[in-house]
């Protein structure tokens, strides 16, 4: 709740006070509590049915989350296009009231904090264990694991802003119409891969992730040679389809990785952070490579870093599919 008042005060800061220190002020401040999202809805989603059953939760997760964006997405090209731009941020304030409310109807007795920090079901309540920390990041899946995700996210994260400049270079005035076009077709293939996903998880995690790290460099290729605008915007279905398989398995194998050790937050605190950085690398990787090379050169070195992430996830990643997934709640 307290980051969703963050970013509806972030949102209205850049409208009322549209100046350089107010809205590097509020982008600081929507930085900080982003950051919250994810962990704790899947904590809260792991405490609640536990990990039996966390696979059919994430899968419901994702499908709304890809569905809202999409949703989110179309209503501001509508609002941006038709009312006007400040009109989006308005939009998104309102979105942070319906997520408080939303908060507020979870009961607190629903919620197993235990299971919520990847213990076993019916644990004893545990304080801070210096040894299961140790436990967990002595487990070389874990680093593995990190790494593969932070170079993922080094050839993916510019990826969507490089395409919306290439096209843009020839249709300025249409550019947020094309960029918003792209996330709407992704997320629309993701909310249809993300139950497809959760259901194979249990064959094998790493299979399902070895596709969308495959995907990766075969997107970025096609971008690189690629001209026609509508045929660049149709690849987002290949978007779509690797990060729908992206969302739903990252969670899951955060959970294998931790489980028994009470330390699910940690973990995901971890990798995301790699997120971060690998997304930021991304950015300054491809800046560069547009201002001295240009855009072919740029998708062509996200290409190179997202085939070096796929041998790498193949090579050194191993399963964390459990051989009998842990009880649920039920």
């Amino acid at each position: 709740m307290v980051s969703s008042a963050v970013i509806a005060l972030s949102c209205l800061t850049v409208v009322l006070f549209p100046t350089f220190v107010p809205i590097i002020a509020s982008q600081v401040a929507l930085g900080v509590v982003q950051t919250a999202f994810s962990p704790t809805v899947a904590a809260i989603s792991l405490g609640m049915v536990g990990h039996g059953l966390l696979a059919r939760r994430i899968e419901r997760n994702e499908s709304f989350n890809h569905g809202g964006n999409m949703v989110a997405a179309v209503a501001a090209v509508f609002i941006g296009w038709y009312i006007s731009y400040e009109g989006i941020f308005y939009f998104s304030i309102l979105q942070c009231a319906a997520i408080i409310v939303a908060t507020l109807m979870i009961k607190e007795k629903d919620i197993d904090h235990n299971l919520a920090r990847s213990l076993e079901v019916n644990a004893e309540p545990r304080g801070p264990s210096r040894e299961n920390v140790k436990r967990l990041f002595a487990d070389r899946r874990v680093l593995h694991f990190t790494v593969a995700i932070g170079l993922w996210n080094v050839a993916n994260g510019a990826m969507l802003p490089t395409l919306g400049q290439k096209l843009g270079i020839t249709n300025v005035a249409h550019s947020a119409l094309y960029l918003s076009l792209c996330i709407i077709i992704a997320q629309t293939v993701m909310v249809v891969v993300a139950p497809a996903a959760a259901a194979r998880a249990a064959h094998g995690r790493k299979k399902l992730l070895l596709i969308a790290f495959v995907l990766m460099p075969v997107r970025a290729l096609a971008f690189a040679f690629a001209q026609n605008r509508y045929l660049l915007i149709s690849l987002q279905v290949v978007d779509g389809i690797g990060a729908g398989i992206y969302g739903v398995v990252l969670i899951l194998m955060m959970s294998d990785l931790s489980y028994g050790t009470g330390y699910f937050n940690l973990l995901q605190g971890t990798v995301y952070a790699a997120v971060g950085l690998g997304v930021a690398a991304s950015s300054v990787i491809a800046g560069y490579m547009i201002d001295r090379f240009g855009y072919t050169a740029s998708f062509l070195t996200l290409a190179a870093i997202g085939a070096f992430a796929t041998v790498y996830c193949w090579k050194a990643l191993p399963e964390s599919t459990p051989e009998r997934p842990p009880r649920s709640t039920e």
